[in-house]
């Protein structure tokens, strides 16, 4: 990670160093942060880009569980296929009673609580927004799951060598309070 800080903007006050503004870009991977206009700025060029393809493993298709994630070519065991999805990886922590008691359409909520870990009465939400969920956010539960996750949901690999076509699944018993889902 990189991190710049550039033209510190006196935004008022009477002593030195008080009520600074600084624009800081934090570079990861392909992209970098502006927190003065509060957006993700990409890094990527054509080079990078069409790099960043022969790292790509994965599409969304339709499953037998309704939408999952399909690999598009072989995945070799131990390797992350999302590891360019998110550039922050950064969480925020919303406490359940927290988004059951906010004043937002129910649709909206049932989004974070179909696509979000919930541990311990917290759900864990991508920091960027909901809007951009990653793939890895539509991995299907299975009993006998071909990824796994060793940091309770933030990054899954792959458990054996998995085939082309074949749908990636994770148990969602690992990182996940399970006990709100209707399994058939």
């Amino acid at each position: 990670m990189n991190l710049a800080v550039v033209s510190p903007k006196t935004t008022g006050g009477s002593q030195p160093c008080q009520n600074l503004e600084y624009k800081i870009f934090i570079s990861v991977n392909y992209c970098s942060f502006d927190n003065e206009k509060n957006v993700i700025l990409s890094h990527m060029n054509k080079k990078s880009f069409l790099k960043a393809l022969t790292e790509v493993y994965t599409r969304l298709g339709v499953t037998a569980h309704g939408v999952g994630v399909i690999a598009i070519r072989p995945i070799p065991k131990g390797t992350d296929p999302f590891k360019n999805a998110d550039p922050e990886g950064d969480v925020l922590k919303i406490p359940k009673a927290d988004l059951d008691a906010y004043d937002a359409p129910e649709k909206a909520k049932e989004l974070v609580r179909d696509f979000c870990a919930l541990q311990d009465g917290v759900y864990f939400v991508p920091s960027y927004g909901i809007d951009a969920l990653t793939k890895n956010y539509y991995l299907n539960h299975s009993d006998e799951p071909n990824m796994e996750t060793l940091d309770k949901g933030e990054t899954f690999i792959a458990m054996r060598e998995i085939c082309v076509g074949e749908e990636l699944t994770a148990s969602y018993n690992s990182y996940h309070e399970t006990d709100h889902f209707e399994r058939e």
